[in-house]
């Protein structure tokens, strides 16, 4: 395991043992389920293919790494979202990590917190996806498939 990885496990290590979060190692399997839902251009969601998706804007990285909690939380009590609900990255941990709602947003700092686009997404199907881009965009929209 490299250390970036090591280092990412380790901080939310406490709410794993507690049962809030818990990991998913079919790393594949949780892009194909985003991809087989989604437009998607390279490495991202076309979210101009999304009907009616919600976006925040360009804001740079740093602005929207702190604004993506605050901003996902109100999406989430905007179209009343349900969970369970998954967060995984295109980057360097190839690992899902699955927990309430509530639980998710409360450690979405640190699980936003990797140079990688981040996609939040209902578990497991992906019905509706919220996005934090590595250049700093965030959007929100329901599956199209």
């Amino acid at each position: 395991m490299n250390d970036l990885k090591s280092s990412y496990l380790s901080s939310f290590a406490p709410w794993v043992e507690s049962g809030d979060l818990a990991l998913d190692y079919d790393y594949w399997r949780l892009l194909q389920t985003i991809e087989s839902r989604y437009p998607i251009v390279g490495s991202n969601i076309d979210w101009s293919g999304v009907p009616e998706a919600i976006s925040a804007g360009e804001m740079g990285l740093k602005e929207s790494r702190r604004k993506f909690q605050g901003w996902f939380g109100e999406i989430a009590e905007r179209f009343s979202l349900v969970g369970p609900v998954c967060v995984v990255g295109d980057g360097p941990v190839e690992i899902g990590v699955v927990g309430s709602l509530d639980a998710i947003v409360q450690q979405l700092p640190l699980l936003a917190s990797l140079p990688q686009h981040t996609y939040v997404f209902a578990y497991p199907d992906g019905d509706w996806c919220a996005s934090l881009a590595f250049e700093g965009w965030m959007d929100f929209g329901y599956a199209v498939r």
